[in-house]
């Protein structure tokens, strides 16, 4: 039986799209994009992601318009995980906060997980601001610090008397590839 010009032009048509999907599904499947200028994102810590870091003391979140983390009484830590992608530049650290008295601090740490060595990469005092909220930016070290996961862990951690509060952190971080 001889073959006919439209099942001719079928199997050449079939060929081709196996051949482009192929192809195709190969680019998808690429481990590592690499972006032709660096890119901006930001990761976010609404007080709900923050876990106790010291016993005895207590907190709270409160929904009133937003949740707010509010310590409750004596002196507490809080503490947050950081989770950014392989080679990211930390770059800021925004925070909205209020305070009236007493202590409230901010600290960005990193510590490497053969000898457990905790390295500060910011240390923040807060300002009194009468209870007000206030919306403050800091520079994260000199020229930011770079994400190893091979060989560090990141964390947030925020610590008060009952005189402070806070209603989010963002972390401003620049990228030039896509994947781990």
């Amino acid at each position: 039986m001889p073959i006919t010009r439209n099942a001719a032009l079928l199997a050449t048509g079939g060929f081709l799209a196996v051949l482009f999907l192929a192809e195709a599904a190969n680019a998808i499947t690429d481990t590592v994009f690499k972006y032709s200028t660096v890119r901006k994102g930001y990761l976010g810590f609404p007080p709900s992601a923050f876990a106790p870091g010291n016993g005895g003391n207590s907190f709270y979140n409160v929904f009133n318009y937003g949740t707010v983390l509010q310590v409750a009484s004596g002196y507490t830590c809080v503490n947050a995980p950081v989770n950014l992608p392989e080679g990211a530049t930390m770059t800021n650290l925004f925070v909205r906060y209020g305070k009236t008295t007493g202590t409230a601090e901010i600290t960005l740490v990193t510590s490497t997980y053969l000898t457990n060595a905790a390295t500060i990469l910011l240390d923040l005092s807060l300002a009194n601001t009468n209870n007000a909220p206030t919306n403050i930016s800091r520079l994260i070290a000199s020229g930011g610090a770079k994400i190893d996961n091979g060989h560090n862990s990141y964390w947030l951690r925020f610590c008060a008397d009952n005189s402070a509060f806070f209603d989010n952190m963002r972390i401003a971080y620049t990228y030039a590839t896509a994947g781990d």
